[in-house]
């Protein structure tokens, strides 16, 4: 467990590419946690997608691209968009709208939303084996994750807002 969360911390520091970031968290998450498959779908503030990052899912993560390209949530993920922490789903089967239901089978999935400063930045799901749902280590590590991710994308926007202006300034000055 620790191993994956000084891994992840490595990532978020040196990583300043969004979607690099998401890319490697979720083949770090796969690789050392034994997760089956993790997605991260980034949204605007009108909550339309931005982009998306998985593994463990390959093209079995399409169906969920298109649903969310039209704006549509599942319910773990309007649940989670809808409250801080934790989302967990016991049943994969109770979850009758997800694309992704024939590939969680027997499993147990976690969701929460993406939030930093109160800036929600989209949310990040997971399949995982049911024994490790109801481990509360387990969850803690995904909800500290998350946590990280929000808060790497965050600074990465405030970097990005902070160049922006950096140059609105130095453009400004040159026209005077």
């Amino acid at each position: 467990m620790l191993g994956t969360i000084r891994n992840v911390n490595k990532l978020l520091v040196k990583e300043k590419d969004p979607i690099k970031l998401l890319q490697e968290t979720c083949d770090n998450l796969i690789e050392n946690r034994g997760y089956y498959n993790v997605w991260f779908a980034l949204l605007n503030e009108s909550e339309e997608l931005v982009t998306t990052a998985e593994a463990g899912l390959g093209k079995d993560f399409l169906p969920m691209i298109h649903r969310l390209k039209r704006g549509e949530l599942t319910d773990c993920g309007r649940r989670a968009m809808s409250q801080p922490g934790l989302v967990i789903t016991y049943d994969p089967a109770n979850c009758t709208d997800c694309p992704l239901l024939v590939s969680y089978g027997d499993r147990g999935a976690m969701t929460m939303r993406l939030e930093c400063e109160e800036n929600v930045y989209g949310i990040v799901s997971a399949s995982i084996p049911k024994y490790l749902i109801v481990d509360e280590k387990e969850q803690y590590l995904f909800e500290e994750v998350a946590g990280d991710v929000a808060f790497a994308l965050h600074s990465i926007k405030l970097e990005e807002d902070h160049k922006k202006a950096d140059e609105a300034l130095l453009e400004s000055e040159q026209r005077f």
